[in-house]
């Protein structure tokens, strides 16, 4: 199935964008996330980081986009929960194929999963079987889909359980491999639980980051790194459980 690619002009070379799912965001970053990406997802809880990854994950499913939702703070059951919100049709793209999850929180808590769409990891410090897993995934997509979608949700309980020199190892493998599979993917982290260091090292080897706070009964993200950006400031958005997108109107300066 064909999948819509945005190309962003005014360049020597066409950098191929996907859309995030939020369309004023897309239009602040000239286009949507580009190809073989790695944006790290920032902030404290409750500030709408889930609904951005789930409606990350919803868009491509829209158009037949294969997506890897690795788990290491919530069940698989919890997230199809959480997807289904954003993506009622959840089922059919599951039997197609489209949707696997990894899920290394069930078995670390004592639970023993039965979803046929996900494999079950021993737990978030077992970075060695979670890589495995997620390249399996991107090996059988090789030759039958133009790119994919991952979210890792979330960093924090590898880097508390495995400390940051294992988390770097593994995320210097990951991010090597999305770019040679051609995926885009999130990676969640908590704030206010890292140190300043530690962010920064993970940051190191991301495309971006887009962090994210409240400030009294509003909301702002940020967006660094990514090329294309239009708007560095903190920039205020709404989201609920089904949506999150900027607000404000802004000029599209790509061609779809």
């Amino acid at each position: 199935m064909k999948t819509p690619v945005q190309k962003r002009p005014k360049s020597g070379r066409k950098i191929q964008v996907v859309s995030t799912g939020a369309k004023k965001l897309d239009e602040i970053i000239s286009g949507g996330f580009p190809i073989k990406s790695n944006v790290l997802i920032y902030g404290p809880p409750f500030v709408g980081k889930e609904s951005f990854l789930y409606q990350f994950i919803a868009e491509g499913l829209k158009w037949g986009v294969p997506s890897l939702i690795v788990l290491t703070r919530y069940t698989t059951t919890t997230a199809r929960k959480n997807l289904i919100r954003f993506y009622p049709k959840l089922k059919e793209r599951e039997k197609e194929g489209l949707v696997k999850y990894i899920d290394a929180y069930s078995k670390s808590v004592g639970m023993i999963g039965n979803n046929p769409y996900a494999k079950y990891i021993s737990g978030p410090g077992a970075l060695q079987e979670i890589a495995r897993a997620i390249e399996e995934f991107q090996r059988s997509l090789q030759g039958r889909f133009y790119y994919h979608r991952i979210i890792l949700d979330s960093l924090t309980p590898m880097l508390r359980q495995k400390g940051l020199d294992h988390l770097m190892n593994f995320l210097h493998a990951i991010v090597a491999r999305n770019k040679t599979y051609r995926g885009v993917a999130c990676y969640d982290i908590s704030a206010g639980i890292h140190s300043e260091g530690e962010v920064s090292a993970i940051e190191s080897v991301m495309d971006g980051t887009i962090s994210f706070r409240e400030d009294g009964k509003r909301f702002y993200l940020k967006i660094k790194g990514l090329r294309g950006v239009k708007n560095r400031d903190w920039l205020e958005y709404n989201f609920d459980d089904t949506s999150l997108d900027i607000l404000g109107i802004f000029g599209l300066d790509y061609i779809p």
